[in-house]
C-alpha cells in the first residue's frame, strides 16, 4: 500500500485547502504575500459572504497543531486514528508544520498579530477545523476516518492524500467506497488531492470516486504543479 501526500491544491470550493505563491502587496508579512491564492480566488470578496462561520471542516491527514499562532481557538478536538486517542496533534511541532497542519491553515488560519495582518490567511478564517490524524497503514482505506468526521459534525471533508493499494481496483476498498457514499448520504462534501505529478492520467482514490471534489495544485501562472520539477524551474515560475 503505497500513500503520498498531495501539493496544496487550487481549490474548487472556498474550503478546498489552496496555496499558491505570492500575494497583494498590501498584506503586511512574507508569509502572507505568498499566499496569492487569497488574490486568485478573490478571497476578500468571498469573504463580505461569509468567512466560514458555523462550519466545521474535517482534515484526514498528518495531525494538526491546535497551538499553532495563526489557528488558535479554530482547532476542535478531534481524532488519532493511530494512538487511539482524542488528540490529533501531529507528532511533532517544531519549526517545520506538519502536513496536516498546513492543510488546516490555509483552510482556516486566521492570522496573527495586529488586524490579524501576519501569518496564514485560510480561505474561511472562522471555520472550525474538525484534526484526524490518519493512519497510513490501517485497512479501512480512509474509511473510519471519513465515517468518524460525518458522525462528528463535519460539512466537509479534505483528504489531501491519496491512497494507492494494488490490492483494490482503482486503489479503492469497498470499506473506503462505502465510507464516501455514507459521507454523500449525509451531504458532506469530500475535497480530495489528485496527486502530485500534473500530468492527467487515472485519478487516485479518494479523488477518482463519483461525488468527490477532485483539486490539483498549480504555479501562479496557473500551470499544473508538477512534483519531479527541478527546484531551479520551480522557483523561476514562482
Amino acid at each position: 500500500m503505497a500513500f503520498r501526500r498531495t501539493m496544496c491544491a487550487l481549490g474548487a470550493t472556498v474550503l478546498s485547502g489552496a496555496l499558491i505563491m505570492a500575494a497583494p502587496a498590501a498584506f503586511a508579512d512574507q508569509t502572507r504575500r505568498d499566499q496569492c491564492a487569497l488574490e486568485t480566488l478573490q478571497a476578500e470578496s468571498a469573504w463580505e459572504i461569509s468567512k466560514g462561520e458555523g462550519v466545521t471542516v474535517a482534515v484526514i491527514d498528518t495531525g494538526v497543531n491546535a497551538k499553532h499562532v495563526d489557528l488558535r481557538h479554530n482547532v476542535l478536538e478531534g481524532k488519532d486514528f493511530i494512538d487511539g486517542d482524542d488528540d490529533a496533534s501531529p507528532e511533532s511541532t517544531e519549526a517545520q508544520p506538519s502536513h496536516g497542519t498546513g492543510m488546516a491553515s490555509v483552510i482556516a488560519g486566521h492570522g496573527h498579530g495586529p488586524g490579524a495582518a501576519d501569518g496564514v490567511m485560510g480561505l474561511a478564517p472562522e471555520a472550525r477545523i474538525l484534526p484526524i490524524r490518519v493512519n497510513l497503514e490501517g485497512n479501512s482505506g480512509f474509511a473510519d476516518e471519513i465515517r468518524y468526521a460525518v458522525d462528528n459534525g463535519a460539512s466537509i471533508i479534505n483528504i489531501s492524500m491519496i491512497l494507492q493499494d494494488s490490492r483494490y481496483k482503482d486503489g479503492a476498498s469497498a470499506q473506503g467506497l462505502e465510507s464516501v457514499a455514507y459521507a454523500l448520504d449525509e451531504d458532506v462534501l469530500i475535497v480530495a488531492g489528485a496527486g502530485n505529478d500534473g500530468e492527467g492520467g487515472d485519478l487516485p482514490f479518494p479523488a477518482n470516486t463519483p461525488g468527490v471534489v477532485a483539486v490539483g495544485g498549480v504555479y501562479k501562472t496557473g500551470k499544473f504543479w508538477a512534483h519531479h520539477v527541478r527546484l531551479a524551474q520551480r522557483s523561476e515560475e514562482w
